[in-house]
């Protein structure tokens, strides 16, 4: 994508192929989930960090929170993507919007057909709009973390506020199941293999819509981390943080406190 371009130009360009410098190169994709027209800011503002730091993407469409009326609700439950149509006010359509948009992205993910045997490959590296890419990001992925990923990683989160589990290496901390409100949570920007993705969608659907669930991110600490699916946050600091957008998209663990670990290994 290129700053040149008009904007509607660079909202509708089609996806571009990643040259042997692009940090791109390093992945099967590269995806950035937006609102294109009715947040055009964002999209403006990721592209010009991802341009900064030759990184090429392509943008998937994100679920719209003002597109959820009961229609498409029930559609939706009928297709077992959700668990009920009635979505409770603790959850809000902006907070199920924003978790169908990253269920959408693991679906077509896991819908590969040229999968390795072993599900390591393809792998995609999935940003939010909100995502700030940092100036060391290639050298980071392409020298010290890909290199060094644990073996049976399904999932590699490149952000996150306060982590619960263990420490694995020095690169890499593992996320344990049921964790703490708060921890191991910012699903902003993250690496998933085809594998992964499958784990993913056995683990969170249907997505819960009634009870206390208010973002994906609780779902994901308290019943994706775990058994289930390999996830390892990176260390020692986030490597892609989240600019700060005013939002009606999603509100809670995005909201909170600098990084820590919970392990006592600082």
């Amino acid at each position: 994508m290129s700053l040149d371009a008009s904007l509607d130009d660079f909202l509708h360009q089609p996806p571009t192929r990643a040259g042997p410098e692009d940090a791109a190169s390093l992945f099967d994709a590269v995806w950035v989930i937006a609102r294109r027209e009715k947040e055009a800011d964002r999209l403006i503002n990721f592209n010009r960090t991802a341009v900064a730091q030759n990184l090429s993407f392509s943008v998937f469409d994100a679920t719209d929170g003002d597109a959820l009326d009961q229609d498409e609700l029930e559609k939706l439950q009928r297709e077992g993507m959700i668990s009920s149509a009635n979505v409770s006010e603790t959850l809000g359509l902006g907070s199920l919007a924003c978790a169908l948009s990253h269920i959408r992205v693991w679906a077509a993910l896991a819908s590969l057909k040229n999968a390795t045997t072993d599900g390591t490959r393809p792998r995609w590296l999935v940003f939010e709009d909100d995502t700030d890419i940092p100036p060391n990001f290639d050298s980071e992925l392409r020298d010290r973390l890909l290199p060094t990923a644990p073996y049976d990683w399904d999932y590699l989160s490149l952000n996150y506020n306060a982590l619960w589990g263990s420490r694995v290496s020095p690169n890499w901390f593992q996320a344990a199941g049921n964790a703490p409100e708060h921890f191991n949570a910012r699903a902003n920007a993250y690496i998933l293999n085809h594998r992964g993705a499958v784990r993913m969608l056995n683990a969170v659907l249907p997505f819960p819509t009634t009870g206390e669930v208010r973002l994906k991110d609780q779902l994901l600490r308290e019943r994706v981390w775990n058994l289930s699916v390999a996830a390892y946050f990176v260390l020692p600091e986030p490597l892609a943080t989240q600019h700060e957008f005013p939002s009606v998209r999603k509100t809670g663990d995005t909201d909170l406190p600098l990084p820590r670990l919970a392990d006592g290994k600082s």
